[in-house]
């Protein structure tokens, strides 16, 4: 399998340029703040691409859980970095999202780990 250094390095190039820009433009606006925010925008840019690339998009069996729950957290995430009074019922409320949109992973990771304990359970007894 060949490796693809070439593509890696385009990715990050792009990743760290666009948290550059965001950071220079976003500092002014929101301060300290704006560096987390151009990261998060500059770390998940280049992870699409790479995903991208790699077809993984396609086949990402939970991939609508898996950006739901990102959306949700990334909302729940700017209400409290800009809300001057977090209403801790709100975020309970995000919470709770999340968990339901998670409720089927969990459900079967709970039922994978039973079927381990019960396959270690059964090769003590031999």
């Amino acid at each position: 399998m060949p490796k693809k250094t070439r593509q890696l390095l385009l990715t990050s190039v792009v990743g760290s340029a666009l948290t550059m820009l965001i950071t220079i433009g976003l500092v002014p606006i929101f301060g300290v703040l704006a560096a987390s925010i151009a990261t998060f925008v500059g770390f998940f840019a280049t992870w699409l691409i790479r995903a991208i690339q790699m077809k993984q998009l396609r086949t990402m069996q939970y991939k609508g859980r898996f950006f739901g729950t990102v959306i949700v957290l990334l909302i729940d995430c700017i209400y409290m970095s800009f809300s001057p009074n977090v209403n801790f019922i709100i975020v309970l409320s995000m919470s709770l999202i999340v968990l339901l949109i998670q409720l089927p992973t969990v459900v079967e990771s709970m039922h994978v780990f039973r079927a381990l304990l019960k396959q270690r359970k059964a090769s003590k007894a031999k």
